[in-house]
């Protein structure tokens, strides 16, 4: 399992809309997140059909979250984006695998016990904690680069 660029993009999209005090501009969220505006608008056209951003049209128009974003984790982000969680084919719906039995499988148990912690995790994470986490970042790096100008 690898999430793509475009789901890492489409977190960073809703990282920016839940620091944002209100309506933000599609050109100033893909400025601020450093993702091209086209690929910026197909991601935020994805958020609101799945019901995490909305859209407002219209020269007060713009986009911020659907709901707070301590009820969006990186789970509902990811899925969005990429589908469902899977590491590997035997576990997705219409998985292939060549053996005639999953329950069979060695490995496939473990597949399925290792799939469900990291949608777990994911699930565990919230947009809210990664804004709070990159403010704590932001002042740690503040604060390094004061003590090393001294």
């Amino acid at each position: 399992m690898k999430i793509t660029r475009e789901a890492d993009y489409a977190i960073r999209i809703m990282i920016r809309l839940a620091m944002a005090k209100g309506r933000l501009g599609a050109s100033e969220i893909a400025e601020d997140t450093a993702i091209s505006q086209r690929f910026a608008l197909k991601i935020l056209n994805k958020l609101c059909h799945a019901g995490l951003v909305i859209s407002f049209k219209g020269i007060r128009g713009g986009y911020c979250l659907n709901k707070p974003a301590e009820d969006v984790t990186l789970l509902d982000v990811i899925t969005t984006i990429d589908g469902d969680i899977a590491i590997n084919n035997c576990l997705q719906e219409e998985g292939t695998c060549e053996r005639i039995d999953r329950l069979l499988c060695p490995v496939h148990h473990r597949f399925v016990s290792i799939n469900r912690m990291i949608r777990n995790e994911l699930n565990a994470i919230t947009i809210a904690s990664l804004v709070r986490d990159g403010e704590i970042l932001a002042m740690a790096n503040s604060e390094l680069k004061s003590a090393e100008a001294k």
